[in-house]
């Protein structure tokens, strides 16, 4: 979990999100429930990792942050990475690239590929 404020219940999401996976995947593989072969997405074969992300300081960057976390999380992505020391995100995620600078890039990238009404 990437959670820039440290709010709510993250065990609630996480057992969400694990019943969620667990009803697509019974809908589309439509197993028996007794088979072997169908998998369980419960907290032993999906565990919640909260990761250790640098904090917002407001109620409004939530996005550009989570923008920032998948960047950085797709940028450096490896199995070995242990993701609740802080200083994982610490590293990738640099003061500077948060907030207000996140939203000038972001700027920057929809104008690029914005098409004018003469064309």
């Amino acid at each position: 979990m990437f959670d820039s404020l440290r709010a709510g219940s993250k065990t609630r999401v996480a057992a969400t999100l694990r019943e969620f996976l667990q009803l697509e995947y019974d809908h589309k593989k439509t197993l028996p429930v007794g088979s072997l072969a169908r998998k369980i997405f419960n907290l032993d074969t999906i565990p919640t990792i909260e990761a250790a992300v640098p904090q917002q300081p407001n109620y409004f960057d939530c996005g550009l942050y989570i923008l920032q976390y998948m960047e950085s999380f797709f940028t450096h992505r490896s199995p070995t990475i242990n993701y609740q020391l802080s200083s994982t995100f610490a590293n990738w995620c640099e003061k500077n690239s948060m907030g207000s600078s996140k939203r000038k890039e972001i700027f920057n990238i929809i104008n690029q590929h914005v098409i004018s009404k003469d064309d």
